[in-house]
């Protein structure tokens, strides 16, 4: 036995228990972030739609009061109230709206004062009283806006806040009085801050406002039910969310709340206000799942770590004669493609180059040396550039790229001899990788004869077509299937038909002249008379034979026609 396989196996066992280890870490440490930026994303959407919501809502009750002081009837009716008109017909119809108002958009009460801050006139359930009111009153008086009055606790303990609005008999007239909209911020603004969309033992928002060198909590919390502005923070507490959601301080993403628990917020000022909604919730909550998971995963890890020491034990055993015989096995079967490979490249007709990626020639066959004229261990010293004839070198580059991006390609292009001769030839070529080196293998054929076949059947062609066309003879060609495919200037002249009108139709269609023909035999049809295109009568001799050199279906050839005048034609030749 290998006197060194022991060591291994016990380092690679260490080596095994550390990535697991490692591995367990690096996953409970990527689910603990993963858990606290899904708790944020979270935090951060409850707390983007809760403070639109709010403040949505803080804009509906100003344009309550907007389309309060924009009722142009009722104000001279309020100017005489607040000037201290008790009674009369206007005075009732002024109460009259001022209860159909609150009970209309929910308010609890609305009262109207002068510019001195006395109320004249109100209507639900409790007024204000002028100390309230007199602390915001020159704003309100000076702002063409209404203003809103900021919660505070009622005298009977209950919590209220308002919107303001100056009262102008027409815009741009000095103010009159104010009218003053309470509301009851348990009916919609609490309930609406506390509401949270889905179960958490500890998730809330709170709402805050800075207030001297605190911050005030605003409502009553999830944790403390009599809260609301009670519970002040010391802005010396930067780790507090409350704190950092006042002004002056940035949106937080982790601290210790007014219990001094750590928790995760996201804190959005409230626009229109003063005050700044936190959304949070304890760490503890966010991290119980984890713990959980982690615990499973311990012993999942300890699990498979025993099992992993088992399998070492017994690879200990095994392993030395597997690797024996695997090498033997991969050896013979090395030695077989190498020897298959060289006896392929060897006697190929074709020229095998193989190449590195910046074309260096690395193995040639002998058919290389042999077209190209050099000896291999002169072909090796060269590149696969080199054998590009000078006018071709310029693409190859536009080659290379290809290969890269597509594995393979087939293109022709020319070569150079080692004497300057140049030939053409057909490049089939591929890209390949072995432990990670790209290499480039090119199986090139020589297609000087194909190209010297294909130029002189271009030849042959252009001489039979110069020599049908040049015919003093009508001459058609038809297709198996009966289709003119060529009508040359001779049966122009003989039926008037120029080619355009007759190419492409079926012969029995024709002006009548092949009309006769059987295909795929010999004809020869004499003296038949038929009319030209101008409507002259002419007499002809038609003969017809298939053309032979393809199998055509039906066992059909094409067909070559030839029309000529008969010397006893009807009308005189043109």
């Amino acid at each position: 036995m290998h006197p060194r396989l022991g060591t291994q196996l016990i380092a690679g066992f260490a080596a095994l228990a550390a990535i697991i280890l490692s591995s367990g870490w690096l996953y409970y440490r990527n689910e603990r972030q993963s858990a606290h930026e899904q708790a944020r994303r979270h935090l951060a959407a409850l707390a983007d739609s809760k403070s639109a919501q709010i403040a949505h809502w803080l804009a509906e009750r100003h344009g309550d009061a907007k389309l309060a002081k924009s009722n142009t009837q009722l104000m001279p009716v309020l100017r005489q109230v607040t000037r201290g008109a008790a009674a009369g017909p206007g005075i009732a119809s002024a109460q009259a709206w001022l209860d159909g108002f609150i009970a209309a958009y929910q308010y609890e009460a609305a009262t109207v004062f002068d510019t001195t801050g006395a109320p004249r006139a109100s209507a639900g359930r409790i007024a204000p009283t002028p100390v309230l009111l007199r602390s915001f009153l020159d704003e309100v008086l000076r702002s063409p806006e209404s203003v809103l009055q900021d919660l505070h606790t009622r005298t009977s303990g209950s919590i209220r806040f308002g919107i303001a609005v100056a009262l102008r008999e027409r815009p741009g007239d000095p103010p009159f009085g104010v009218l003053l909209l309470e509301i009851d911020p348990a009916k919609f603004l609490f309930p609406a801050i506390r509401s949270w969309p889905v179960e958490s033992a500890t998730g809330e928002a709170v709402l805050v406002r800075r207030e001297g060198t605190d911050a005030l909590v605003l409502n009553n919390t999830r944790h403390q039910d009599d809260a609301a502005l009670r519970v002040r923070i010391h802005l010396q507490d930067a780790a507090a969310p409350s704190v950092q959601a006042t002004p002056g301080y940035g949106a937080t993403q982790s601290g210790t709340d007014y219990r001094g628990v750590p928790v995760f917020a996201v804190t959005r000022r409230i626009p229109g206000s003063p005050w700044s909604l936190v959304a949070k919730i304890d760490e503890s909550e966010v991290e119980q799942p984890l713990r959980d998971e982690a615990t499973l995963l311990a012993i999942s890890l300890a699990s498979f770590l025993a099992a992993s020491a088992l399998l070492a034990t017994l690879l200990w055993r095994q392993r030395y004669a597997s690797l024996l015989q695997r090498r033997h096995l991969a050896e013979i079967e090395r030695l077989r493609m190498r020897n298959s490979y060289e006896n392929l490249s060897r006697y190929a007709n074709d020229i095998i180059l193989v190449s590195d990626e910046n074309l260096n020639l690395l193995d040639v066959n002998e058919k290389a040396c042999s077209v190209y004229g050099y000896d291999r261990e002169t072909l090796l010293q060269l590149s696969a550039r080199e054998l590009r004839a000078p006018d071709c070198v310029a693409d190859i580059e536009e080659r290379v790229n290809v290969l890269r991006d597509q594995n393979g390609a087939i293109y022709a292009t020319k070569h150079r001899r080692c004497d300057g001769s140049t030939f053409p030839v057909e490049v089939s070529s591929r890209s390949f990788r072995i432990d990670g080196t790209l290499y480039f293998q090119a199986i090139i054929r020589d297609i000087s004869e194909r190209e010297q076949f294909e130029r002189q059947l271009r030849e042959t062609n252009e001489q039979l077509r110069t020599f049908i066309d040049s015919a003093p003879v009508g001459i058609a060609a038809l297709d198996a299937g009966g289709i003119i495919t060529h009508w040359n200037p001779a049966a122009e002249r003989i039926s008037g038909y120029p080619a355009s009108q007759v190419i492409g139709h079926h012969h029995r269609e024709s002006p009548g002249f092949l009309s006769t023909l059987h295909l795929g035999h010999p004809n020869r049809i004499g003296d038949l008379t038929r009319t030209r295109a101008d409507g002259a009568a002419i007499v002809l001799s038609i003969s017809s034979a298939p053309l032979p050199g393809r199998r055509l279906p039906s066992g059909r050839h094409p067909n070559v026609h030839r029309c000529h005048r008969s010397a006893r034609g009807i009308d005189r030749p043109p």
